[in-house]
């Protein structure tokens, strides 16, 4: 399952809890080339920013194909710091291609996200 029909399936409840179940239970069908883009989309399609934090954990739990350009994806699918750096404890253990940390870096704002960043990489 692509990241779009990720999207679409979240899109098509009303409701925060539906989105939610909706969203589980696509994850074990996602593909592994869902897309950046595709990641911050599906964070996107969530309103608040505990759904939206509480998704970012569900794919740091249960979608391995993480990337630092898919961690870039969402930080900024994210307004709050709480929010980045929750994501940051809960996918930096999953990202799959090290070498980038500048790249990761290059999406925080605040310098305790970058030592946070330091600290986890």
């Amino acid at each position: 399952m692509d990241g779009a029909a990720v999207v679409a399936a979240i899109g098509k409840e009303s409701f925060k809890a539906k989105k939610m179940a909706a969203f589980e239970a696509c994850i074990p069908n996602m593909s592994p080339a869902v897309s950046p883009g595709e990641l911050a989309a599906i964070v996107n399609a969530f309103s608040f920013k505990d759904d939206k934090e509480h998704a970012v954990a569900l794919l740091a739990a249960k979608y391995t194909a993480f990337t630092s350009a898919g961690l870039v994806a969402v930080l900024e699918a994210l307004s709050f710091k709480a929010s980045r750096e929750a994501a940051l404890k809960a996918v930096v253990p999953h990202v799959r291609d090290r070498w980038n940390k500048d790249e990761v870096k290059g999406a925080l704002t605040f310098k305790a996200e970058k030592d946070l960043l330091d600290s986890l990489w």
